[in-house]
């Protein structure tokens, strides 16, 4: 809070920080940098190839303008392509609704683990010899048990809310094209990570993957339309 948090220890604008991976080694880039005179070069560097030497990675740097301006192009290559947003959609609602699937089913199992702690509890609690860490150990049970119902019931109320439709894909994707310029780089960088949840890169065979934030998608065009709603209003008051 103090210092401003990741926006400002970003201070080179890293676009891609936090959420670039190296497919070949299946782990995090970090953001590195080396300067020239005055010229300043930045990388994204595979962990494995800084920890245990270049040649462990097929692929160990890569320039950070170069997979930075890919990665916003085919963002932006998605918001004029129909075809491409009904994909997005289709994989971003799939996304949420595995976890949904799965997070339920957590819960289903946890609320009969419940069931069977209170059911023993009850017959321990009568019990004329029942030891006192026995009893203890099932209330720990039953407290931990409902701490992760309460953490689950929160984050299906978020996944659910964020179920999006293909008009909000539509908007929020075909607005990033047409805002992205008008960003501050602290700005950009905000935007991304709201939208983006992880970026493989695969040097050896050339591929980029991008998996969506599918909540993200759903918030920025919430932010988007604000924005339009404010920009017509501050319009209005000054004619």
């Amino acid at each position: 809070g103090h210092c401003g948090g990741r926006a400002v220890r970003n201070k080179h604008h890293a676009l891609l920080r936090g959420l670039l991976k190296c497919g070949s080694c299946d782990c995090g880039m970090s953001h590195t940098y080396s300067s020239k005179g005055n010229r300043l070069y930045r990388y994204y560097v595979c962990h494995k190839a800084q920890k245990q030497g270049w040649q462990t990675c097929p692929s160990p740097s890569i320039p950070a303008g170069q997979i930075e301006q890919f990665v916003v192009e085919q963002i932006k290559g998605i918001g004029r392509d129909r075809t491409l947003i009904q994909e997005t959609l289709v994989r971003a609602r799939g996304q949420a609704e595995e976890q949904i699937a799965r997070l339920r089913s957590e819960r289903e199992e946890l609320q009969h683990r419940l069931r069977d702690s209170h059911a023993e509890l009850a017959k321990l609690a009568v019990a004329t010899l029942t030891s006192d860490p026995q009893l203890a150990d099932i209330n720990d049970r039953i407290r931990s048990a409902d701490r992760r119902v309460t953490e689950i019931d929160n984050e299906l109320a978020v996944l659910e809310a964020g179920l999006i439709d293909e008009a909000e894909v539509a908007a929020a994707l075909t607005e990033f094209d047409a805002l992205w310029d008008c960003l501050s780089p602290r700005e950009q960088a905000r935007v991304i990570e709201l939208l983006v949840e992880q970026i493989v890169y695969d040097g050896v065979e050339g591929n980029v993957s991008l998996t969506f934030r599918p909540a993200g998608i759903k918030l920025l065009a919430s932010e988007l339309a604000s924005r339009k709603e404010e920009a017509a209003l501050s319009r209005f008051s000054t004619k």
